[in-house]
């Protein structure tokens, strides 16, 4: 079993950022990034090399990095983009930020990532872009995707916030479409405290979101005899990262590895576990062929077929009762189902209306998080000394049904 070290902060980072500490006494590029260099320098090179791309942009947030990949492409009020029902708002946030339409996209019921056909049956001539989100980890299946995206002149950017460490066809999965946005937020596998990551291997689209994120002062020393320094007029976003996140992602690079095969070791652990003995309650979500989930966490389905008379709900009380860490979410309700789309009088900023925010228009998100969304561990709870423990309780439990 792999072995990395626990902890919200672990003895490296500790090390590193108080080596940070003291060289920002004398070093200004410790406590402001403005010109981009130092420690900031330091994480994006090696994050880029992690990720399998050519560049990396370090900013405060992957809601940031979606946003900034956005608008370097040009996406604009008019605009639509594909977007996924099932995910974390904030995958979808960025969208409206830019004054875009966002569609909303339905799921594939096995893999909780965007269904393809969907994508395809939603498409029209306003679209822009697509955004898969490798939700749990788990990657999208980028090959038809892509494709579409091809056939229809569309840029696609991957919400991997959760996907560090996924692989697709043996490619890290930020290889993948125009752009690739990472978070190393708590919880995930690179932790920074906050922070996210734009990974491209487009020199343009790099070029332009350094330009509307950073300070003038990294244009000019990166881009100086460039056209696209002419747009540093100080009127872009203030997206910068601050340099002691990027020290603590920088010294936590290495265990990341680890931990994600950690947290792998778990996933293929409850995966063969329920093929060799299945439930008539739960089944694991599966992944496309050829791809490597992250795992960041537990995600399982209930099967409200299989198992009349007992509800998901039933069945998640019944577990707790019985002191596992079984639970009903954590999407809960469908992003299109949200007041943000339902009540116009409560949106804190404008949304373009579409017709896919009504109800029946994801039908297998919705299904699932009425019916059969379960959660076994998160991310953090995998982290855990005693995860391996829970995991055999969860089993023996299940067994005994």
């Amino acid at each position: 079993m792999p072995v990395y070290e626990s902890g919200l902060i672990s003895p490296a980072q500790f090390k590193a950022l108080s080596a940070a500490a003291e060289l920002a006494a004398d070093d200004p590029s410790y406590v402001s990034a403005l010109s981009g260099g130092g420690p900031i320098e330091a994480f994006e090179a090696a994050f880029a090399a992690a990720a399998g791309t050519r560049y990396a942009l370090a900013l405060s947030s992957c809601t940031a990095a979606l946003h900034v990949a956005l608008v370097a492409l040009g996406v604009g009020p008019g605009d639509e983009v594909m977007v996924s029902a099932y995910s974390w708002g904030q995958s979808v946030a960025p969208v409206l930020y830019t004054g875009a339409t966002a569609v909303f996209v339905d799921i594939d019921s096995d893999t909780l990532t965007m269904n393809p056909e969907s994508i395809e049956q939603r498409v029209s001539d306003k679209t822009r872009a697509i955004i898969p989100v490798h939700l749990f980890g788990n990657p999208a299946d980028m090959d038809p995707i892509c494709g579409i995206a091809e056939r229809h002149g569309l840029a696609v950017i991957s919400d991997s916030a959760q996907a560090f460490g996924a692989k697709y066809h043996g490619q890290e999965i930020g290889s993948y479409g125009a752009a690739s946005c990472y978070s190393l937020g708590r919880g995930k596998a690179v932790f920074g405290g906050e922070g996210g990551v734009l990974a491209t291997n487009d020199r343009l689209l790099y070029e332009r979101a350094v330009a509307l994120s950073q300070h003038p002062f990294r244009v000019a020393r990166e881009f100086i005899a460039e056209p696209v320094s002419q747009a540093a007029d100080e009127l872009g976003f203030n997206y910068r990262m601050h340099p002691f996140a990027a020290v603590l992602a920088l010294a936590d690079l290495e265990n990341a590895l680890n931990r994600v095969a950690h947290r792998q070791y778990l996933l293929v652990a409850l995966r063969h576990a329920l093929e060799a003995a299945p439930s008539p309650y739960i089944k694991p979500v599966s992944s496309y062929t050829d791809a490597v989930s992250a795992a960041y966490g537990l995600p399982l389905s209930f099967d409200s077929m299989a198992s009349p008379g007992m509800s998901r709900d039933d069945f998640v009380t019944l577990c707790q009762a019985n002191g596992l860490p079984l639970r009903a979410g954590p999407v809960k309700i469908p992003i299109h189902l949200r007041q943000t789309f339902q009540d116009a009088e409560a949106c804190l900023f404008p949304v373009a209306r579409h017709w896919t925010h009504t109800k029946g228009s994801c039908p297998r998100a919705e299904y699932r998080c009425e019916n059969t969304e379960l959660m076994l561990l998160n991310a953090a709870d995998m982290d855990k000394e005693d995860s391996i423990h829970q995991l055999d309780r969860f089993f023996a439990f299940i067994a005994s049904q």
